[in-house]
């Protein structure tokens, strides 16, 4: 059968395609259909069997399997850090440019000190595009650790904070209430999550 899985491209891309070319020559009888979106998927409405998110489902109807956590890393292009002094402390945020992902869930994990006020110069839903905005050297954002790594090794992002506990997103797979639970879905589930969890740990 057709198994459709919706999740952010972000973190379809990075987190759960590299395991799918092994799915797909276990079970060679699924077909699989990816629905990229950045907005939560409603399971029934859109016929998704399987969500894919960051970030712990609010809809009590729904049930969720947690297969691991990514943290979420503050960080700055070395040109802006140069132009408005790096931050020394979360109140110094305030006076350097932000970008913020609006990816549901993101906002909660900025490290903002109660009644301090952050304007946003830029927003997007998708991290990808937020990630490139960094890059450019037009502000400071947050992100999953694994969407920016390679650019803070190679230098064109510089982590903030580095010696802080960081913030984590836990990562889930979404399903519909039991009832409609499509064996598909239960496989796929059963597969990838031991998957991911080994590449998160």
């Amino acid at each position: 059968g057709v198994l459709t899985v919706a999740g952010a491209a972000f973190s379809v891309r990075h987190l759960l395609a590299p395991h799918l070319p092994d799915f797909m020559r276990a079970y060679p009888d699924i077909r699989v259909r990816l629905d990229l979106r950045n907005d939560p998927a409603d399971l029934v409405a859109d016929a998704a069997d399987v969500a894919f998110r960051l970030g712990a489902p609010a809809e009590p109807t729904l049930i969720a399997r947690k297969c691991g956590e990514v943290p979420v890393v503050l960080a700055a292009a070395p040109e802006v850090l140069q132009t408005h002094g790096a931050p020394g402390c979360a109140e110094d945020l305030a006076r350097i440019p932000c970008l913020l992902d609006t990816t549901p869930k993101r906002r909660n994990h900025w490290p903002t000190p109660d009644g301090a006020k952050i304007t946003y110069m830029f927003e997007a839903n998708d991290g990808e595009i937020v990630r490139r905005m960094m890059v450019a050297g037009l502000g400071i954002s947050m992100l999953p650790r694994f969407l920016i790594e390679g650019d803070i090794a190679a230098g064109r992002l510089t982590e903030l904070f580095p010696g802080e506990r960081k913030a984590a997103l836990g990562v889930y797979f979404v399903l519909p209430e039991r009832r409609q639970i499509v064996g598909t879905a239960r496989a796929f589930v059963d597969f990838m999550s031991e998957r991911v969890r080994a590449a998160l740990a």
